[in-house]
């Protein structure tokens, strides 16, 4: 199901460039202070303090650092929800288990679990409501109920594979909330052969172009079917371009409410915040953390998100 949306522009030839750049290594900045510590010797306390205000701003602007206090406010119903991106089964299926556990979640929504992974080894006492489709898996504490869901190669005739999201309804006490569970494309393709020393823009901007497509196709259908938390793998961090163009109406739950770089995606070299749970006007973030390493390249989110009456 897709409504009509105004996709964001492409047209300036840099514009993919610059996303890619999100996507590698950002600790080559400090480079940059190596650099420049040799004018404290020259110029003292004032050298000190510049690098010092330097560095705290590239840390939260450019690195995305958050701090938030916790607030003492009074709740009467919250949910708490967990997303992660199983890896294709790298992730230890018993240290998730134990994770499930010991975080008390409500609502669980998992991205690349294969269809061999048996659920009754993680959700246990087995009194879990449980939805699968292909690779992705929710399941809550609460009654559910399917919605709708979108395959790739409904978007692209012949091209892609796998679902884009799944919709469905955790049917609460006192109301029923939307969520959609979503693995968007990867920016793999336009992103490797720059490894290899590659510069091809033209790969790297149809990938831009596919990925802008299918991220408005699911921003529109969010907003048409009324869903309160969009979450799962996305697959871009929130200073992408094409995150703040469609995105920009919900509140990023860890970006609101949590503390520290909030890193989900691990490589050998490098981390990035590539998965998110986001949320409407209607639920209010209180905390937000990511989780330790399950044995996937991703790491778990987990937020408790107040019910505003």
């Amino acid at each position: 199901m897709t409504s009509s949306i105004q996709f964001w522009p492409v047209a300036s030839q840099w514009a993919p460039l610059w996303y890619a750049l999100l996507f590698f290594p950002k600790w080559w900045a400090c480079v940059l202070y190596v650099l420049c510590f040799p004018t404290i010797f020259f110029f003292g306390k004032w050298a000190a303090m510049a690098l010092i205000i330097c560095g705290s701003l590239q840390l939260i602007l450019f690195g995305g650092w958050r701090y938030h206090f916790n607030e003492d406010d009074t709740i009467h119903s919250s949910l708490r929800v967990l997303t992660l991106n199983a890896g294709e089964g790298l992730v230890e299926l018993d240290l998730l288990d134990t994770f499930i556990r010991d975080a008390s979640v409500d609502v669980i929504a998992l991205q690349e679990l294969p269809a061999e992974v048996d659920l009754d080894t993680i959700l246990v006492p087995s009194d879990w409501s449980v939805l699968r489709r292909e690779k992705l898996v929710v399941a809550s504490r609460y009654p559910i109920e399917f919605v709708s869901l979108l395959s790739r190669s409904d978007i692209v005739e012949g091209r892609g594979y796998g679902l884009v999201y799944m919709t469905f309804d955790v049917l609460l006490p006192d109301r029923k909330m939307r969520i959609m569970n979503v693995h968007l494309e990867t920016p793999r393709s336009g992103l490797e052969p720059f490894l290899n020393l590659d510069f091809d823009l033209e790969n790297l901007r149809n990938n831009f172009r596919r990925r802008s497509y299918e991220v408005g196709i699911v921003a529109a259908d969010a907003k048409h079917l009324g869903v309160s938390i969009v979450c799962g793998d996305f697959n871009m961090p929130e200073q992408s371009p094409l995150y703040r163009a469609y995105f920009s109406d919900y509140v990023n739950a860890f970006g609101a409410r949590g503390t520290g770089l909030g890193a989900t995606k691990y490589t050998s070299c490098y981390s990035v915040r590539i998965d998110h749970i986001l949320i409407s006007s209607s639920l209010k973030p209180l905390q937000v953390r990511v989780g330790s390493d399950l044995g996937s390249d991703h790491r778990p989110i987990v937020a408790d998100l107040a019910l505003i009456e």
